[in-house]
């Protein structure tokens, strides 16, 4: 057999080796204030191309802010952002938004009504230079894609906030961006429309492509859209993770709440073995039991007790006691409503409609529940 060289091997090596994907956003230590206030603090954050990433948090947390300094409507204080390896704005200067190909999607559609649909949808193209028949032809195959093919001549104030909504996304869409930025999209939406435009949404990006971001305050669009969720508290991130993950291993109690665990409640472990946890809660409402894996703090900690993972049994089958308070249908399973004997108020899910009564007494077992580390 031949023998293979150094430089050979080398080769032969650099023939193996991947070349690294520029990402498609970057975050780089980006801090932003403004009239003396901090809405971002120290962020850091790597896209992938293609990836759909959503920013959650409660109101204030910073989730548009995030959107806007990428889009170029606000400037960082500090930091470095960048679009496919283009820095755009690190404090010191700022490319303008109609020079970073970003589509924008605003929560309150921002259409101008003084065009019809056709030329709010062309508009990103004609400012590219695109000739009129051109930039007409590419709206209206971008009507088409998202349902609004005839209405093209119509004013926007003529449409339903659904089709307004419709219009928005194409125009975020025109002129060919290389990132798409959707700020709290489906909030003006009536409830029936909702579903419907996020699945609109996902099926659009997805066949494009197209690395996207949105906001929302709503985690189960969230977790129904995205690849990956962003949490944001206070201006900074309390955790990125997949859907999956955001629920089977939240950072702390805030995400865990965020995501939808419900109860979720600051402890004092007073027993833990065989993984049956006794604590106390520490706003002295009560004393409660529950099962998880693992519990490796010794004093204070925090409990998440997700609503679809408490079973209610017979009285003497349960854990611990509770009396039924309410139980009313909430999106097509039971929620109940229920007060421990310790004085405790727990949610917890079953299937189907609800047919307990108020009064009913219950057996409690909460299980898979996650033992968190105390933040204080």
């Amino acid at each position: 057999m031949a023998k293979v060289t150094e430089s050979q091997s080398d080769i032969q090596a650099q023939g193996r080796t991947h070349t690294p994907v520029t990402p498609a956003v970057e975050l780089r230590s980006v801090s932003l204030a403004y009239h003396g206030h901090v809405v971002l603090r120290d962020i850091d954050l790597t896209v992938e191309p293609g990836e759909i990433v959503a920013i959650v948090g409660p109101s204030g947390s910073g989730k548009s802010s995030l959107l806007r300094a990428l889009g170029g409507f606000l400037d960082p204080s500090s930091g470095s952002l960048l679009i496919d390896g283009e820095l755009v704005a690190d404090g010191q200067q700022s490319t303008p938004p109609e020079h970073r190909r970003v589509g924008f999607v605003f929560q309150q559609y921002a259409l101008w009504p003084h065009m019809s649909v056709r030329e709010n949808v062309s508009y990103p193209w004609r400012t590219r230079g695109v000739d009129e028949v051109g930039r007409n032809r590419l709206a209206d195959e971008l009507l088409d894609q998202v349902g609004l093919k005839g209405l093209e001549n119509r004013s926007p104030s003529s449409l339903s906030g659904g089709q307004q909504q419709r219009v928005a996304l194409a125009r975020g869409l025109a002129g060919d961006p290389r990132l798409l930025l959707l700020d709290e999209p489906l909030s003006s939406v009536d409830a029936a429309r909702r579903d419907e435009l996020q699945s609109l949404i996902g099926d659009v990006v997805r066949a494009r492509n197209l690395t996207t971001l949105i906001t929302t305050h709503d985690q189960r669009e969230a977790t129904t859209l995205a690849d990956r969720i962003v949490v944001l508290g206070d201006g900074a991130i309390a955790q990125s993770a997949s859907p999956l993950e955001l629920h089977d291993d939240p950072a702390n109690g805030f995400v865990a709440q965020f995501m939808g665990a419900l109860n979720v409640f600051d402890i004092e472990v007073v027993d833990f073995r065989d993984g049956r946890l006794v604590a106390k809660l520490l706003d002295g409402s009560g004393e409660i039991i529950a099962r998880a894996s693992n519990c490796d703090f010794d004093a204070k900690a925090v409990l998440v007790a997700r609503p679809e993972s408490i079973r209610l049994t017979s009285v003497d089958a349960g854990d611990q006691e509770g009396v039924v308070l309410r139980s009313v249908l909430n999106d097509g399973r039971s929620e109940v409503r229920i007060l421990t004997v310790s004085g405790i108020m727990l949610r917890a899910f079953e299937p189907g409609m609800p047919t307990r009564v108020s009064g009913e007494r219950v057996g409690l077992v909460l299980e898979n529940c996650s033992v968190l580390k105390s933040e204080e």
